[in-house]
């Protein structure tokens, strides 16, 4: 037990500055472990410093809300309350630090207040602490309050809510609230406050997609020293759709790496299946194998034809998207691609990788059908394994 300890301590100590805390609860003159808690993406604590908007990983669907609240911290944007919703995981309280860190340049850290809501219920019959509160959050020029959907268990913060965004013009201040859901919904919220935040600058931040949670795998690993190939990577960001989901899965191999004290990089795909599910039995692997007989179910053809050397169109079409995709999603030396297809030099290969690109130009759909494939490769290798959520 002393050394399952030691190594979950190490591994804090490397993830604490990342948004992780580790908990102990003495029972019985002993300490045992009560929770390693995820708290990035929408549990971090308040007043972190280690997250602003260049580490915010997004894609175009999400630069729009990005931007606005860049322009919102900064005082560049006309609205007096921002209004962020976004389903759990999405990076709304990244989201809020980077905006506090942002507007430090523009207010006193001592006129900041962060709060979340979820906290503040903890207040409900302590009049002192509600005075308190109700006091820096009067004082402030700029408020952030998180989890607002929490609200909904705290009638008395709805008043002093409503009665401050009543007065944000004169106080010359402004408000941040983050909401699991879109305002509209919480039908918990009385009228004079739904009424307030109606008219607020109100921005959806979108689910991270595949692209942007590989990206994320790749961002945490580096910054704990894992090495994971991109099929293992790949794995991770088609197994999990949350960036908490996301941080866990790699927090546990960090915790692994560490209590295994291997100095080695990241496990391979099938060691990451045990490391995440201990029930694992080996399954499939994401290499060109694999993705060629995704690419043959797709275009309803056999993997030897796929494989083979028919320079029949339908045929050809297949093989090029499948090299594609195994560049896209393996990042393979060409050389590397052209073995698993039978042979084929490195020339053919990046002759069928640059046609395929021309076409993605050419033609939205020839996005939409490689997106497709990709998808079904991501799809049925993490059915196949059946990686368990944590």
């Amino acid at each position: 037990m002393q050394n399952y300890q030691d190594a979950l301590k190490r591994a804090a100590s490397e993830l604490k500055p990342n948004g992780f805390e580790l908990v102990y609860e003495k029972e019985t003159g002993t300490e045992t472990i009560k929770d390693l808690t995820p708290l990035l993406s929408g549990e971090t604590k308040t007043g972190n410093s280690g997250f602003s908007f260049s580490d915010f990983i997004h894609n175009k669907k999400n630069s729009f809300p990005v931007e606005t609240s860049v322009n919102f911290a900064r005082n560049k944007c006309s609205a007096q309350c921002l209004i962020i919703y976004a389903p759990t995981g999405c990076g709304k309280t990244h989201i809020l630090h980077a905006i506090k860190q942002e507007a430090k340049d523009f207010v006193d850290n001592k006129h900041i207040y962060f709060a979340n809501i979820s906290d503040l219920a903890t207040f409900a019959h302590n009049e002192g602490e509600i005075k308190k509160e109700r006091g820096k959050l009067a004082a402030s020029r700029l408020a952030l309050l998180d989890n607002a959907q929490n609200m909904k268990n705290i009638p008395w913060f709805q008043n002093v809510l409503a009665n401050l965004l009543d007065v944000l013009p004169e106080k010359n201040m402004k408000l941040v609230l983050a909401f699991d859901r879109h305002p509209a919904s919480c039908s918990f919220l009385n009228d004079k406050l739904r009424s307030h935040l109606e008219s607020g600058l109100i921005i959806e931040i979108k689910p991270p997609d595949l692209d942007v949670r590989r990206q994320f795998v790749r961002q945490q690993c580096k910054l704990r020293g894992l090495e994971l190939g991109n099929g293992e990577i790949l794995e991770l960001a088609g197994a999990y759709s949350e960036f908490r989901q996301l941080n866990g899965a790699i927090a546990k191999i960090a915790e692994f790496k560490a209590y295994s004290g291997s100095n080695e990089g990241g496990p391979d795909s099938a060691g990451l299946q045990k490391i995440l599910n201990p029930s694992y039995k080996d399954g499939k692997h994401l290499d060109p194998d694999f993705i060629i007989g995704c690419a043959a179910r797709y275009f309803k053809l056999e993997a030897r034809e796929i494989t083979g050397k028919s320079r029949l169109q339908h045929i050809v079409f297949a093989r090029q998207s499948a090299m594609f995709v195994c560049r896209e999603l393996l990042n393979l030396p060409l050389e590397a691609i052209g073995k698993a297809f039978g042979g084929k030099d490195h020339s053919s290969v990046l002759y069928s990788i640059n046609k395929i690109i021309k076409m993605m130009d050419k033609n939205k759909d020839m996005h939409i059908l490689l997106e497709d494939l990709k998808n079904l490769c991501i799809n049925t290798l993490t059915t196949k394994n059946a990686v368990r959520k944590y």
